[in-house]
């Protein structure tokens, strides 16, 4: 079918004769040909041929047409692309210098660069790289000598490639970089070069240079990654990807970093009766990474940030509190209409520390590969090894071992963070600085209702205590006063009255009743229908029935309707409707129209595509991580910890992460290592403004302590 496709694309273009195009140097092919369009992931493809010549030497236009771009692509070097008037796209990649710039029309035989040894080539002796496609097919590279002159094509060099163990995913080189997903724009350049056996004969055909990527942006090197430069300045000597340069003038201070947004390819080792199969392609994951110009790397820290879900990408963390650019959305009861906006965030994390946000397979752009698996990476253990994978690659890529390491997680992130806290030292003996936890949960068991675990009963009350306060159900008190309270509350009488049961007493029955209807303001009568038991999600749907009104799991300042009053359960969490729709348009339009990466793909912000969740490792007992967080802080006693925690919080309450952590196994000089900061507001709480302000301080303040 693929190839009667193709041969469909053909009849609609124009096929230059053979021998009717200029080679762009004077020596032998050096490299030849060799891609399968049926199998374009498979190892040994090489997207165009290596052509000699001598070091500094002219490189000539193949045919005449338009430069549509002209730059650096980190691993590919300096690199010019030529479309043509019949629908060709020809690349020249790993030059020494460029000589024309984008825009500027070009006849054959017209010089556009000169040899060098740019970018990180495969063959050692000075060549260029051409690569041709047409625009109709994503995988459509053909073979160029076919439009060329004849020449002799030199017996390939031998080349070795040297793959680093791992348990759970081992990465492609440094050069191998995921192709567009399905869907994606396709970039232009070739891939650099990789030894290959020539394709069997008859199987290529002429095929499609990437179309015109959107307003500012620049074609990648045949791997996903788009580069866009906003000063004209190319992506620094020496990275992985395609850069996006910014220099900014936020808060009245230039901020100079450069941005790499993409995908990587996840390998995973295989073995056959302790027979090595090698490393298999399984995944394609998605990561953005901010790196100031300028900086050194061995005293500037690095954050590496994800959200939770499971399911969820890391939008929320990126363009809510950490990156350089934030949500303009409004707040609870002010909320602004769509399309919604896109500021700066003068407050950046990226002042203080290097970010990447890193989404989990499945989400974001996120993708297994084709034919692949998705379900080997939607669990407990393989997510942690797929992240800490990420991490491990993009520390050794960008050779900072020796800079401070942070994860930032947050709701089932911090779980993940704190699991890769230990994963990460018995992986890749790699001991990380920090954690900032946002929003907790590393005990299931203190806040799942499930069963007769009384447990979370008792740790949501504070959070029930303080959404009342909220919306009015504590006149004439301050919400600490009310919150203390409920704690004194949580803490003795009320997990005494749950485990007592039909021993109460009709009158320490009352008591109770009255007490915890009087903290939670729903009515006696509820609170004793359910056996002073309030789940949460019946306590939003209850809280304000009164008024017609449910309040949010997320965060229980926000209001919502539903259809039916009658109901227990509300059918929707008003506070997710509520930011849903500003995250996932002011994201669709920054990776494309400022990052200039493009896809045809769903952004999977939050997704139920990763269902069901395997928590193999837990099996019989609640999933639990707090023991892993806390043989890491023995391990490495100078990690610390930051845990952030949202009053309004109704999905990770913070009286069970206070819970968590004055159980942690650890000695008691290592509780110096952990702090506490609480906000006024819900699980994202940089939703809220004062809270945003207060976190970004505080997080800065915590990535700078010595």
């Amino acid at each position: 079918m693929r190839r009667l496709l193709l041969a469909l694309v053909l009849m609609l273009a124009v096929v230059p004769a053979a021998g009717a195009w200029t080679w762009p140097a004077d020596g032998p092919v050096l490299r030849p040909f060799a891609f399968d369009p049926d199998d374009p992931l498979v190892p040994g493809r090489h997207r165009g041929v290596d052509v000699g010549g001598d070091d500094g030497s002219v490189v000539r236009a193949p045919t005449a047409g338009v430069v549509t771009f002209a730059g650096t692509v980190p691993t590919n070097g300096k690199t010019v692309t030529i479309e043509t008037g019949d629908g060709w796209s020809v690349t020249l990649v790993h030059l020494g210098s460029i000589a024309v710039t984008k825009g500027a029309t070009v006849a054959e035989g017209d010089g556009v660069g000169t040899i060098g040894q740019g970018g990180e080539p495969d063959v050692t002796a000075p060549h260029v790289h051409l690569g041709l496609r047409r625009t109709a097919d994503e995988n459509g590279y053909v073979d160029p000598v076919a439009f060329l002159p004849l020449r002799p094509i030199a017996a390939p060099p031998v080349t070795t490639t040297t793959t680093t163990t791992a348990a759970a995913s081992d990465p492609v080189p440094a050069t191998d970089v995921a192709p567009a997903a399905p869907g994606d724009a396709p970039p232009t350049a070739p891939e650099a070069p990789v030894p290959p056996p020539p394709p069997a004969a008859g199987t290529e055909t002429p095929a499609p240079p990437a179309p015109e990527p959107a307003a500012g942006s620049e074609p990648g090197a045949g791997d996903g990654w788009v580069l866009v430069a906003k000063q004209g300045k190319p992506g620094r000597p020496g990275q992985p990807g395609p850069h996006i340069t910014h220099v900014e003038a936020i808060d009245g201070q230039s901020l100079a970093y450069t941005a790499t947004t993409g995908r990587v390819v996840l390998r995973i080792e295989g073995h056959t009766d302790d027979k090595f199969d090698g490393a298999q392609a399984k995944a394609e994951v998605f990561m953005t990474a901010y790196t100031l110009d300028g900086a050194k790397a061995a005293t500037r820290p690095v954050t590496f940030a994800f959200n939770g879900g499971p399911g969820s990408s890391s939008v929320w963390l990126h363009l809510g509190v950490l990156g350089p650019r934030r949500v303009n959305m409004g707040d609870a009861g002010t909320l602004l209409p769509p399309p919604y906006g896109l500021i700066d965030n003068a407050q950046t994390l990226l002042r203080h520390s290097d970010l990447v946000f890193i989404d989990p397979v499945s989400t974001g752009f996120s993708r297994a590969v084709k034919g692949g698996q998705s379900k080997e990476f939607h669990g407990y253990g393989g997510d942690v090894a797929s992240v800490g994978e990420m991490i491990r690659l993009w520390t050794s890529r960008n050779g900072r071992w020796l800079s401070p390491k942070y994860l930032c997680g947050e709701s089932y992130g911090t779980l993940r963070a704190a699991a890769l806290s230990r994963y990460l030292q018995e992986r890749a003996a790699m001991y990380v600085n920090g954690l900032m936890l946002i929003s907790t949960v590393l005990d299931w068991g203190s806040s799942h209702f499930s069963g007769n675990n009384d447990d979370a009963y008792v740790m949501y009350l504070p959070t029930y205590a303080a959404i009342a306060h909220y919306h009015g159900k504590h006149p004439n008190r301050s919400l600490r006063e009310v919150l203390d309270d409920a704690e004194a509350f949580a803490e003795r009488d009320y997990p005494w009255a749950l485990q007592r049961g039909s021993r109460l007493s009709a009158d320490e029955r009352a008591a109770a009743v009255d007490r915890l209807a009087s903290l939670t303001g729903l009515s006696e009568d509820y609170v004793d229908r359910v056996d002073l038991r309030p789940e949460h999600v019946r306590f939003f749907t209850e809280v304000l029935r009164d008024q017609r009104r449910t309040v949010g799991r997320l965060d229980g300042r926000f209001l919502g309707w539903m259809a039916d009053y009658g109901n227990e359960r509300f059918e929707n969490d008003p506070s997710m409707d509520a930011i849903m729709g500003p995250y996932s348009a002011a994201f669709n339009h920054y990776v494309r129209a400022e990052l200039g990466y493009a896809s045809d793909l769903t952004y999977e912000v939050l997704t139920d595509k990763v269902r069901p969740w395997s928590y193999k490792e837990f099996e019989g007992e609640h999933v639990f991580v707090a023991d892993k967080l806390a043989t890491a802080m023995r391990t490495n006693p100078h990690m610390r910890v930051h845990v952030a925690c949202g009053f309004h919080d109704g999905a990770t309450p913070y009286f069970a992460a206070e819970h968590t952590f004055a159980h942690l196994a650890i000695p008691a000089e290592l509780h110096d290592n952990i702090e506490f900061v609480y906000h006024e507001a819900g699980h994202m709480m940089y939703v809220h403004e004062p809270s945003r302000l207060a976190q970004s301080q505080q997080l800065a303040s915590f990535v700078t302590a010595s």
